[in-house]
């Protein structure tokens, strides 16, 4: 996945320039003409709209390419075998690296403190928001027991898993189809293959031409909160930013390199130099569906 075309202007220099037009031009119209009616229906009707369709085209591809990356990955892996060992390793690795991401963001939290100096009707707000929204997933989960979750994983219907958003859902029939795949080798599964690498190859490219648009989205959206919510909620919202970016930082940038060169044996400059397309795929858009297709990239040649 390419971003820029030869001699453009890169991607994230792009999503620089958007993320700052988006700012000041949301705190000049909050500073000027906050109660504007015409401020009310550009929010409404350009700004938030173009953020959202940008949103959705991401979330649109989501399916098809999660489905075309898992089947061709186990394909990919060929013995079924190792795929149970790969599998049971990936578990464990997911499990320590999220409570080494789960402790340093409790310390760094509970360090900076984003919270305080909010104005307390904004944080009423806020955890009365909160508290209606953690009441409907414990609705939702009332009466599920752990062996409901377990059965929850194979889906009745993976068409219906696919319509409701369950990736699951998808991701267990996903690699059930990949490891028949694997084991059949028929005609007609390797024609089937080909249709799936199709898909795959059809999605990376979407979601190049989505990525392109990235830049005008973060204006959007960063001029629809800007223009609403004005410079000091935004000083509080840089608090609580400044919070992440510094548990990511560690996350990133001591964890991870030790990992690649104690776990994986490998340079982390030279691991992260052939995976800045995913870095900055996912840094642009936050989703990791959208940085499926690049992470082939981050593979040992």
């Amino acid at each position: 996945m390419q971003t820029a075309k030869p001699g453009g202007m890169p991607l994230h220099t792009k999503m620089l320039i958007g993320f700052a037009v988006g700012i000041v031009g949301g705190l000049l119209a909050n500073a000027f003409a906050a109660d504007a009616g015409w401020l009310d229906a550009l929010v409404t009707y350009v700004a938030n709209p173009v953020g959202q369709v940008f949103l959705r085209l991401l979330f649109m591809l989501v399916i098809p390419l999660v489905f075309s990356a898992l089947v061709l990955g186990v394909v990919e892996i060929g013995d079924p075998h190792s795929l149970g060992r790969i599998g049971i390793k990936t578990l464990a690795f997911v499990l320590v690296i999220t409570s080494v991401a789960a402790l340093i963001g409790l310390v760094v939290v509970n360090i900076m403190q984003p919270g305080q100096g909010l104005p307390p009707e904004v944080g009423q707000a806020i955890l009365a928001g909160s508290a209606e929204r953690a009441g409907e997933i414990a609705a939702k989960r009332e009466g599920i027991n752990g062996i409901d979750l377990l059965l929850n994983i194979v889906p009745k219907n993976p068409i219906a898993s696919a319509a409701n958003g369950d990736l699951i859902g998808v991701m267990f029939f996903a690699l059930m189809f990949g490891i028949a795949a694997a084991v059949v080798r028929s005609e007609g599964v390797t024609s089937f293959l080909g249709a799936v690498q199709g898909v795959y190859d059809i999605s990376l490219t979407l979601i190049g031409w989505v990525i392109r648009l990235a830049p005008y989205a973060v204006a959007a959206l960063l001029f629809a909160i800007t223009a609403k919510l004005g410079f000091d909620v935004l000083m509080q919202l840089a608090r609580f930013v400044l919070t992440v970016v510094i548990a990511l930082a560690i996350h990133f940038f001591v964890v991870f390199p030790l990992l690649v060169r104690f776990v994986g044996g490998m340079s982390p400059l030279l691991f992260f130099k052939r995976c800045e397309p995913a870095i900055l795929t996912a840094f642009s858009t936050s989703s990791s569906s959208a940085t499926l297709p690049s992470r082939a990239l981050c593979r040992p040649r």
